[in-house]
């Protein structure tokens, strides 16, 4: 206070007792401070916002949930702006593509609060959202976590789903059944089968419905089951429609009790067989024309299924020395020898699954006395009681399997006589040559005069006759004896590397006289050099020698003969001889590489031979792993071609 003067004379002041009041204030910072611990330390997601609006509190949880839109959980931002940013940061799933009309309903929603919502999350989480308007004008947004409720729901709603297929695949309608075993319940499915309405059936027992099809013994029999409180299934009857239509039926059922154990009556499905039905009973009459006709059939027939005999005709029990009736139901095993024991399993195992293996072929089969016998076995898949099964038809090859036998006898005794006479051939072929080299020997000198003149100009035709005779019986026995070494296996190579071109000069010149005489012409078409071939050169030589006489002998007068030798692409080599004969027509072609064979025409009628030439000409360019080939049309002559192996020819000689 100050005096009149204006000088400061102290200070005048009034007290209040203020304790109740500074407790207030305490004991509400407290509740405060509480309040916010407390909402802080919610595992639910809780935020309240003022009276503007604006964020005033929002705990942890609420905070990691919104983590990706951290600036806009802080304490002052509009609530406008934060449903903003939960739509254009893509956190709830239906705002995706209307994020627009998502952000308009939830501010809504926020502004006049109502129910609380469900909503979930980006990362799968669902919240139940309340807001709650407050007195002060603030509003308070609590969170419930109901994932695993979600996924509670979710699996109770797959099971359902499931359910509903699983019983719709599995029946056409459903019913029901009270304690007194009458129908209290049969959905409409059941009239579009049987045409009964559902209160045709309500009140009353399954008997008093009208069953077809059933026997008193069967509905008995199913009556029992209910009785005793059972559990059944496939109980067939049938209807009629009231089109005249008859339906057949299956239904099972299962009984159902209180929680004390009371019977409260039966619960099942039912299910349309009629075209199961018709199948059955057609595939019933199929089998037993099958029977009918198959018992008749001197060809033995049976059915495999399930690795054992489903059913035997009389004729394969026969065979087997059994009846029918002792082979049904037996193992197949018993009934094969033990080495085919694996092969037929396996094979018909394959045939069930669709697989390919030989449906026919031979085994032995076993007789009841315990021996083999041959037979040829038919083998097809087929249905047997409506169920996958193999069908075998056999036939007896006994006969069949000796004549097999005897006549590989008479084959390999053929085969040995053969190379006897070979042998023998070969043997007299040899005995014969030595007195004939001494005839033509003598006859020679005779012919020449050696030791003086013979007398009568007779005496020296003579000569040349008996020569030019002993000279071609001795190339027939050569030709002989070769092809005899041949078939006897007797002869050896003797290889060696040569030039095969002088090879086939100096068969150019050994025939060149005897052209000469026709006034054939032998044109040569070789290789710069060679070819030099690894080979028998004396048996290349025969070879070369006999193709080309025969192009001489055959081809027409003042022709010409070519003879050829070229390499081929895959590195072997080919001699051709192409002469201008009459040639060889295509059904002969085969016929005249066989020994002793000659062909009939005007220019080979008045030729000598033997008809050995080609056929040892063959074999000896087999030996050597080549071949000859011949090309002919009549009218046009013969090309002889001899193809030998690519290891047969020598890039140089060494």
């Amino acid at each position: 206070m100050f005096g009149a003067a204006g000088e400061f004379q102290g200070y005048i002041g009034i007290g209040s007792d203020l304790t109740n009041q500074v407790e207030a204030e305490d004991r509400a910072n407290l509740a405060n401070e509480r309040l916010a611990a407390a909402v802080e330390a919610l595992s639910e997601p809780f935020v309240l916002w003022d009276s503007e609006d604006r964020l005033a509190i929002g705990n942890r949880r609420f905070r990691e949930i919104n983590a990706l839109i951290g600036d806009k959980v802080r304490p002052g931002t509009l609530f406008k702006d934060f449903a903003r940013a939960l739509a254009d940061q893509h956190l709830v799933p239906a705002a995706a593509g209307q994020e627009d009309d998502w952000f308009a309903e939830r501010l809504e929603h926020h502004r006049n609060p109502k129910a609380p919502f469900e909503l979930e999350r980006q990362d799968g989480t669902w919240l139940m959202i309340r807001d709650q308007r407050l007195p002060d004008g603030s509003t308070a947004t609590i969170s419930a976590d109901i994932t695993d409720i979600k996924i509670a729901e979710a699996r109770l709603a797959e099971s359902q789903e499931r359910f509903r297929d699983f019983a719709e695949v599995a029946a056409d309608w459903f019913w029901e059944q009270d304690a007194d075993l009458r129908f209290t319940n049969v959905t409409a499915d059941n009239m579009a089968v049987t045409g009964m309405k559902q209160e045709d059936h309500y009140g009353k027992t399954r008997r008093e419905t009208g069953l077809l099809d059933v026997t008193e013994a069967e509905m008995l029999a199913h009556e029992r089951q209910l009785l005793n409180r059972e559990a059944f299934s496939d109980f067939r009857f049938s209807r009629l429609r009231p089109d005249g239509e008859k339906v057949y039926i299956s239904i099972s059922g299962k009984p159902f009790f209180d929680a004390q154990g009371k019977f409260l009556g039966y619960r099942g499905a039912g299910g349309d067989i009629t075209n199961r039905r018709i199948a059955e009973m057609a595939l019933r009459e199929g089998e037993e024309r099958y029977r009918i006709l198959t018992e008749q059939s001197l060809q033995g027939i049976g059915i495999i299924q399930d690795g054992c005999v489903a059913f035997a005709n009389d004729a394969i029990a026969g065979l087997l020395g059994y009846k029918p009736e002792d082979m049904v139901g037996k193992p197949v095993t018993n009934f094969v020898m033990a080495e085919y024991h694996a092969m037929i399993d396996d094979r018909r195992e394959a045939r069930l699954r669709n697989e390919e293996r030989p449906a026919q072929y031979d085994l032995q089969v076993r007789h009841r006395d315990g021996s083999a016998i041959w037979v040829e076995q038919l083998v097809q898949t087929i249905l047997w009681n409506g169920r996958p099964a193999v069908q075998v038809a056999i036939v007896d090859l006994s006969q069949r399997k000796e004549a097999e036998k005897a006549l590989v006898a008479a084959k390999e005794e053929a085969e040995i006589a053969n190379r006897a006479k070979s042998e023998f051939l070969a043997h007299f072929s040899h005995e014969l040559r030595t007195p004939l080299n001494a005839i033509i020997g003598f006859s020679e000198i005779m012919l020449h005069e050696l030791f003086g003149p013979l007398g009568h100009e007779r005496y020296t035709d003579y000569a040349g006759d008996i020569h030019h005779s002993g000279g071609h019986l001795l190339a027939l026995i050569s030709d002989i004896l070769d092809l005899s070494r041949i078939e006897a296996g007797q002869v050896e190579r003797d290889e060696s590397v040569f030039d095969a071109g002088r090879t086939i000069a100096e068969c150019v010149r050994l025939v060149q006289g005897r052209a000469g005489k026709k006034g054939v012409t032998i044109n040569l078409r070789l290789p710069d050099a060679g070819p030099w071939i690894r080979a028998d050169q004396r048996q290349i030589r025969q070879i070369l020698l006999n193709l080309l006489s025969n192009a001489v002998k055959f081809t027409r007068p003042d022709s010409t003969v070519v003879l050829e030798a070229a390499l081929e692409a895959g590195g072997g080599v080919a001699f051709s001889i192409i002469d201008c004969g009459e040639g060889i027509a295509d059904a002969d072609i085969k016929r005249v590489q066989e020994p002793f064979t000659r062909l009939g025409g005007a220019m080979t009628s008045s030729e000598e031979g033997t008809g050995l030439g080609l056929a040892i000409t063959k074999r000896l360019a087999e030996s050597h792993g080549g071949s000859l080939q011949l090309i002919s049309k009549l009218g046009q002559g013969t090309t002889a071609m001899i193809r030998l192996p690519s290891d047969r020819v020598i890039a140089k000689a060494s």
